[in-house]
């Protein structure tokens, strides 16, 4: 954690928010949990679902429960717009 409250992203967190956002540039929608593992080189679709969960949770993105490529990210992928 940074001072104020603000979540700092992991490493991971960053190399699939750089993923998601390269995906939604050159396609113009949200990629598919697969297509993030591809882009990230994680073979577990658990792993993506568990980086996106915290990700969630920590205020860097958006999404629809049970609903495929509804990734939005928030502030530019910057918690609280820090």
């Amino acid at each position: 954690m940074e001072r104020g409250g603000a979540v700092k992203p992991t490493d991971a967190q960053l190399e699939v928010l750089e993923a998601i956002q390269d995906f939604q540039k050159k396609h113009g929608f949200s990629p598919s949990i697969r297509e993030i593992g591809d882009r990230t080189g994680r073979s577990s679709t658990n792993a993506v679902h568990e980086i996106l969960n915290r990700l969630q949770r920590d205020g860097f993105i958006s999404r629809k429960a049970k609903t495929g490529r509804t990734i939005q990210i928030i502030n530019g992928g910057k918690n609280g717009g820090q």
